[in-house]
């Protein structure tokens, strides 16, 4: 899906429809650069792309991802009678593998689905992973390697016609973890968890305008077929505004806890823009982010952004930690409001920069 000035153009496996290969690459209403009719046309293909790692907490490297969009005929006919972005996305199935230079590897499969139009939705996966990363749960940074595998399942059932949604969901992960110069352990966590989605959203991938705001509770524990008994709460309130014809805003606010018995490298941590993953745990963790996009036409957008996030451990001070940056976004597939870019994240002397596509949260 991605800017021929960045990555090669995604390559098609399967069948491809009587329009010429180019012609597939273009937007019948603008003749720009675009790829959704490549992607929403071949329904019997995917598409193959590589893609940049750029994370501050697993390294620099890449990977390699096959996805597949699935349209209904319902969907299908919609769009190409109005030819403009669906409003209810397709469905979409895919693998993805890769690494980075610090030894990190991965693979994995995904589908993230909704049926009996849009009245249920499921994402859900599983993925096979070495992960060396630096662990902070004792203060002083141990690399810390982790061999094992996740799967997670998560279910919204819409409420009548509502833009409210119930949840139901599950997730097992296991593995060997091993902390350089202290030892090694096994850990296996599993998880029930319930909740509410409040969803109004213009687009599933690129929203300009509506909120998506959940409240989730996980219940840890052995009856679940993992070893350790807890109880982790999350909620989150993503924002979209279009203020103009240039310029939108978009804010995210998350909240975390969890309860006793959870172990160190479970505890949740900041995750905004510019800060390496795990780096601050806490029992107890809140975040922000606002960004402002100007839109210098159809298809390009400059935005910056600003956020700030404390982890709190009972007895501990808690140390704010603010972060800004900037960068670009490309609508590369109008017919799926797919838009992508790249960020750069600044905190304290360290920068990350993110390969984007779709909203950043």
């Amino acid at each position: 899906m991605l800017k021929k000035y960045v990555w090669s153009l995604a390559l098609l496996a399967g069948t491809v429809s009587a329009k010429s290969t180019w012609d597939q690459f273009r937007d019948p209403v603008d003749g720009k650069l675009d790829v959704s009719e490549w992607a929403l046309e071949n329904a019997h293909g995917f598409l193959l792309f590589p893609a940049l790692i750029t994370d501050p907490a697993i390294g620099n490297g890449g990977l390699l991802g096959a996805i597949f969009f699935h349209e209904t005929e319902e969907q299908k006919e919609e769009r190409r009678r109005t030819n403009t972005a669906t409003t209810i996305s397709p469905s979409v199935s895919g693998i993805v593998g890769g690494g980075t230079n610090n030894g990190t590897q991965f693979f994995g499969a995904f589908h993230s689905g909704n049926w009996l139009n849009d009245g249920i939705r499921y994402e859900g996966g599983i993925f096979q992973g070495l992960i060396n990363i630096d662990f902070y749960g004792a203060g002083d940074p141990v690399k810390m390697t982790a061999d094992g595998f996740l799967t997670q399942h998560d279910l919204d059932i819409r409420i009548a016609n509502s833009n409210w949604f119930v949840n139901g969901g599950y997730k097992l992960s296991g593995g060997d973890l091993n902390f350089e110069g202290v030892g090694k352990t096994e850990s296996r966590d599993a998880a029930f968890s319930y909740g509410l989605l409040y969803e109004s959203l213009d687009n599933q991938f690129s929203p300009n305008n509506g909120i998506k705001a959940r409240v989730k509770v996980s219940e840890h524990g052995s009856y679940a077929g993992g070893d350790h008994d807890f109880t982790r709460f999350n909620s989150y309130i993503n924002a979209y505004q279009t203020l103009s014809d240039k310029w939108r805003v978009s804010g995210r606010v998350v909240a975390t806890a969890v309860s006793e018995g959870a172990p160190a490298w479970e505890l949740p941590f900041i995750d905004i823009r510019g800060i390496p993953a795990m780096r601050y745990q806490g029992e107890q963790v809140a975040s922000a982010e606002v960004e402002l996009a100007y839109a210098l036409n159809k298809r390009w957008e400059l935005i910056g952004f600003t956020g700030a996030g404390s982890a709190y451990n009972q007895g501990q001070d808690s140390e704010l930690q603010t972060i800004y940056g900037g960068g670009f976004r490309h609508l590369i597939a109008r017919q799926l409001g797919l838009k992508w870019g790249i960020d750069i994240a600044q905190h304290k002397n360290d920068t990350a920069v993110y390969l984007q596509f779709g909203s950043a949260w």
